[in-house]
């Protein structure tokens, strides 16, 4: 973990009593001398790609870590290993000398140098840690610039997984060995070893990413005391893909390192591939990825550790939509409890969450569907930027309100168990979705009975099933032509009617357990997929009858929006003076493929500014 100061905090000067205790804590980590470590730093010549060397002098494990720095540049072709590692809790600290400078460094770098030291001779090394001045951003951003290229220039990539546990070597052996198959034999001490191994911090680092691929062969990884190539970690992920679940952050790593090393990527696909990873500074969400993007893409992105996150939000999403004249920077699913400095700006804080063997991006996906386009793809994108790039103009049309929204799918527990008041009775909540839905008169849904039940079973088997390829058409059309699809849950095709009250639990199954358990025993397993397609979002309809699956915020009233350039209708929010707030994007029956331009429906073309 990085340790920074916030800009403008100036602590050399106060005393421990007029210090915040964060302050004060920040100000002895690299204390020594006076002036610190700073004493140990000397101004690095960036015209020369000049870089810091740390020499790791020889001891044993139990003694204090000694060091040197050394100024070389990398044309001069020094020899060296570069060390990738997680700089773990910046409060839990050891001690060790730096140039004669007593210094302390996160317990995790500690041990990690403690493993690496030679008893008998020097190892030379590159630590961002301790080969930066982490207190010069100027520097930092020179360094950041040239990143790419310490690692490619290594003989070697270090990279640390942390110290060893009970397992880690059993992990380990079994990667070294390929023996998948016994990985695969769940549940299994083999097994949960390799999952412990795969869960550890090291994976969800974002820099690891571009340490990683621009060396690979030259790429090892440790656990203690035990080293096994990066090549062993490839065969064992490529033997395992598509039968095992549960290791996906270090499965993505080795697969991006592999795949990135012979073609850069574009800007987007990367940054929405590694979105979940995490970086103690937020800015690190692109700067850390930019060795790994086309020149066109890194130049437009300098790092510059001097602007706030969300002017590099802003700085980023401008470049992404100017560049593609698309909104797919713009897309996801904005959650309440995470507000930002604009609503449009992209999403630094999409959180991955498992649930059973599933993961969650929080953004739909369409199987690499091109036909989807809400848009109808012809429309002209027309984008402005105004109030000094806070306000985002599109143009667009809105083609429906939200009359009715469902709640919010939190969690699974929510989903399976919470009951909900309506009605003097108490009906579970997805009961109570189904029946609004399906517009039941017991719940009394008015201006929504006329809505075809066949239809919207259908348009709920498809949003609920991640089905997102296939549009519905208008929502009042013949129902049965849809059908022709052949649109099913899999296997669980007889849960799904079992679920809709349609058909009866099988007999034999759980036949001692009370009738509403056994019902919710035997749709478990769905509702489960259920979850893992729809958390965090919230089904609605509109006015006019459309059925769609929304952001988690979605309330009466939102506005169902088309906005040129954006593949998905988006739900936005009035905010004054023709201002809007965008919630989120949205999947909506009878709108995916462009059916208001194609039906010619009529519409008014407004421009809305996104605040």
């Amino acid at each position: 973990m990085r340790l920074r100061l916030p800009e403008g905090s100036n602590c050399s000067s106060m005393s421990p009593n007029e210090l915040p205790l964060w302050k004060w804590f920040l100000r002895g980590a690299f204390r020594g001398s006076p002036g610190g470590v700073e004493g140990a730093y000397r101004k690095l010549d960036c015209t020369t790609r000049e870089i810091r060397l740390l020499e790791l002098e020889p001891g044993r494990r139990s003694a204090t870590i000694k060091a040197r720095l050394r100024h070389v540049t990398l044309t001069s072709r020094p020899t060296y290993e570069a060390l990738s590692y997680t700089w773990g809790s910046p409060t839990d600290r050891r001690p060790m000398s730096l140039d004669g400078f007593d210094v302390t460094v996160t317990a995790n770098l500690s041990t990690a140098l403690q493993h690496l030291r030679y008893e008998d001779r020097p190892r030379v090394l590159w630590v961002d840690a301790l080969c930066i001045n982490q207190n010069d951003k100027d520097e930092r951003r020179e360094q950041v610039l040239i990143m790419r290229d310490i690692y490619e220039a290594a003989t070697k990539v270090l990279a640390w997984l942390g110290q060893a546990s009970e397992d880690s070597d059993l992990a380990m052996d079994l990667v070294d060995k390929g023996k998948a198959d016994k990985i695969l034999q769940r549940p299994s001490h083999e097994s949960s070893a390799f999952e412990n191994l795969c869960s550890r911090p090291y994976w969800t680092r974002i820099w690891i990413l571009q340490e990683l691929a621009v060396n690979y062969q030259r790429c090892v990884f440790g656990c203690g005391g035990r080293w096994v190539d990066h090549d062993r970690f490839h065969v064992i992920f490529s033997t395992l893909r598509g039968k095992y679940q549960g290791v996906d952050y270090a499965e993505k790593v080795i697969k991006l390192s592999l795949y990135s090393r012979t073609r850069l990527m574009d800007m987007f696909d990367i940054w929405q591939t590694t979105v979940s990873f995490s970086a103690t500074d937020e800015r690190d969400k692109i700067y850390a990825l930019l060795g790994l993007m086309k020149d066109t893409d890194s130049a437009a992105l300098l790092p510059d550790y001097r602007i706030s996150v969300a002017e590099l939000q802003r700085r980023f999403a401008k470049h992404l939509i100017e560049q593609s004249g698309t909104l797919r920077a713009i897309e996801g699913n904005r959650l309440p409890e995470q507000p930002q400095a604009q609503s449009w700006l992209p999403l630094w804080h999409t959180n991955v969450v498992s649930v059973g063997e599933c993961d969650l991006r929080g953004k739909f996906t369409f199987s690499n569907d091109a036909r989807v386009s809400a848009d109808g793809g012809y429309r002209q994108t027309k984008i402005t930027f105004c109030k000094n790039g806070t306000v985002l103009g599109v143009s667009g049309l809105v083609f429906d309100k939200v009359e009715y929204a469902a709640p919010r799918f939190r969690c699974e527990d929510e989903l399976l168990h919470l009951n909900t008041e309506f009605g003097g009775g108490r009906v579970t909540m997805v009961q109570h979705l189904l029946a609004r839905v399906f517009c039941t008169r017991t719940l009394d849904t008015p201006g929504i009975s006329k809505v075809s039940y066949f239809n919207h079973k259908l348009a709920l088997r498809k949003c609920l099933s991640g089905d997102f390829t296939d549009s519905l058409g208008r929502p009042f059309e013949e129902p049965f032509r849809f059908f022709e699809d052949g649109i099913e849950i899999g296997s669980k095709d007889h849960q799904f009617e079992v679920m809709l009250g349609a058909e009866q639990v099988p007999q034999d199954f759980e036949p001692q357990e009370p009738t509403e358990k056994r019902k919710m025993l035997y749709c478990k397993p769905l509702l489960q997929d259920l979850f893992a397609a729809n958390r965090d979002r919230c089904f609605f309809v509109t006015e006019k009858g459309y059925l769609g699956l929304g952001p988690a915020d979605t309330k009466r009233g939102d506005s169902a929006c088309i906005l040129y350039g954006g593949v998905k209708p988006f739900i936005l929010r009035p905010a004054g003076k023709r201002q809007w707030r965008l919630q989120g994007d949205a999947y909506v029956c009878g709108i995916m493929k462009g059916e208001l331009f194609h039906y010619q429906v009529p519409f008014t073309e407004e421009e809305f500014l996104l605040c």
